[in-house]
C-alpha cells in the first residue's frame, strides 16, 4: 500500500469533467434505477432520486415496495418515474429492471428482501451501495467478494458502517490505511465518509476531499451523495472519478449554501444542497 493521500483539487476535477455535446439526448445521459425506501424512510428514496435527477441523469427510475408506492409517486417530482415492486419480487425481478446503472440502499430498511443480496452477487452493471445496503452486506461478510467481483461497485460507508462491513481493516489506526487495505482486498471503489472524505480503488491513488462543512452532519446528505454518484456513472464517468466528483460536488454545494447566506451550519438541509448543485457544475465547466 502506498499510503499516499492526495487532495482533490479543482483543476484535476475540471480535467475530468465532460461538457455535454450540443446534440445530446436523454439516452446518452444514462438511465438510473434506484432501489430505496421503506415505511418511515421514504425521504431517503426521494432525496437520492432527486439528487440523481439534478446531477444530470437522463432518466431516473425509483423502484419501491408496494406499501410506499403511493407516497413516493405523489411526493417525487414528475420527472422521476416511480415503480412498485411486487410483494413477492425475486432476483429475476431485479435483474430485468431496465437501467444503465443502479443505486441500492437509502432507506431500504433493516430487513430488506434477501433477493437484493442475490441480485448484488449477479448484477454485472454498476451499483452504488449505501446505508442499509451496506448493512445488508455486513450481515453476510462471506458474500463481499462475490458482490465486488460481479460488476463495478461503489461503496459509500461512514465509519460505523465501515467497521461493520470490514471489521479487520477497521482495526488499522489511520483512515487512509483502512481505505487502502479494503480496496487491496476487494475490487471495488470505496468512498469513506468523514470530515475529509477519502476515495480510493486498487491501482488509483487515494484522494481526499477537503471541501464541506459541519452543516452536512444531518440525515439525508448521504442519500444526496448516492444520487449524485449514480448520475455521474450513468453519464459515463468511471467509478473512481464519479466518486471523487460526487464527493466534491455535494460538499461544494453545501459550502455555497453557507457562503451565500442561504443556510447556517444548523439550518443546512439536503434539499438545499440539491438546489445548489448548479454552482459546482458551473465551476467544473469554467
Amino acid at each position: 500500500m502506498s499510503l499516499e493521500v492526495l487532495e482533490l483539487d479543482l483543476e484535476l476535477l475540471r480535467s475530468w469533467y465532460r461538457r455535454r455535446p450540443s446534440d445530446a439526448y436523454k439516452n446518452q445521459a444514462g438511465h438510473v434505477a434506484i432501489f430505496a425506501g421503506s415505511l418511515g424512510y421514504t425521504g431517503a428514496a426521494a432525496l437520492a432520486a432527486e439528487a440523481a435527477l439534478s446531477a444530470g441523469a437522463g432518466l431516473v427510475s425509483l423502484h419501491v415496495d408496494a406499501g410506499i408506492y403511493a407516497i413516493l409517486a405523489t411526493r417525487c417530482p414528475p420527472e422521476i418515474m416511480v415503480h412498485s415492486l411486487p410483494d413477492d419480487f425475486t432476483v429475476t425481478t431485479l435483474s430485468t429492471v431496465l437501467a444503465d446503472v443502479f443505486a441500492f440502499g437509502p432507506g431500504i430498511g433493516g430487513s430488506p428482501s434477501e433477493a437484493y443480496l442475490e441480485w448484488l452477487q449477479c448484477e454485472s452493471r454498476s451499483v452504488v451501495v449505501d446505508a442499509d445496503g451496506l448493512n445488508l452486506m455486513a450481515r453476510h461478510l462471506d458474500k463481499r467478494s462475490s458482490i465486488a467481483k460481479a460488476g463495478p461497485r461503489v461503496l459509500t460507508p461512514h465509519p460505523g458502517e465501515l467497521a461493520r462491513l470490514f471489521p479487520e481493516e477497521a482495526q488499522l489506526a489511520r483512515r487512509g490505511e483502512r481505505a487502502e487495505a479494503i480496496t487491496e482486498a476487494f475490487p471495488l471503489t470505496l468512498l469513506f465518509k468523514g470530515e475529509k472524505t477519502l476515495i480510493t480503488q486498487r491501482g488509483e491513488p487515494t484522494r481526499m476531499n477537503t471541501t464541506g462543512n459541519p452543516g452536512m452532519a444531518t440525515g439525508g446528505m448521504g442519500d444526496v451523495l448516492t444520487g449524485i454518484i449514480v448520475a455521474l456513472l450513468a453519464q459515463g464517468y468511471e467509478p473512481n472519478r464519479a466518486a471523487c466528483l460526487g464527493a466534491w460536488l455535494v460538499a461544494r454545494a453545501a459550502d455555497h449554501a453557507i457562503e451565500s447566506g442561504l443556510a447556517t451550519h444548523e439550518t443546512l438541509r439536503p434539499t438545499t444542497v440539491i438546489q445548489q448543485l448548479a454552482i459546482g457544475f458551473r465551476e467544473l465547466g469554467a
